[in-house]
């Protein structure tokens, strides 16, 4: 099943989208509609999904610190092993 969806951009991103179509050869609207479908795509296949909620962190820098975090914890489970 196919839906339109009706897009309000802002100046800058309209004519950045028209550059582009222009570059590659395509329509504005499959360029768009080819961009959402890959960023969805990455939303459901997230590689990180698998770590939520999987460490016990009580810092707020996770964003920031994740992969030394991360790092951490498979160094303690290799430790235990």
């Amino acid at each position: 099943m196919r839906h339109t969806l009706k897009l309000d951009l802002p100046e800058d991103a309209y004519i950045l989208l028209m550059k582009l179509s222009q570059q590659i050869g395509q329509l504005p609207e499959v360029l768009a509609t080819k961009w959402i479908i890959s960023e969805a795509q990455k939303q459901i296949d997230d590689p990180m999904e698998k770590f939520i909620g999987k460490f016990s962190i009580s810092d707020n820098d996770w964003a920031d610190n994740h992969d030394r975090y991360i790092g951490e914890k498979i160094n303690e489970k290799m430790k235990a092993e």
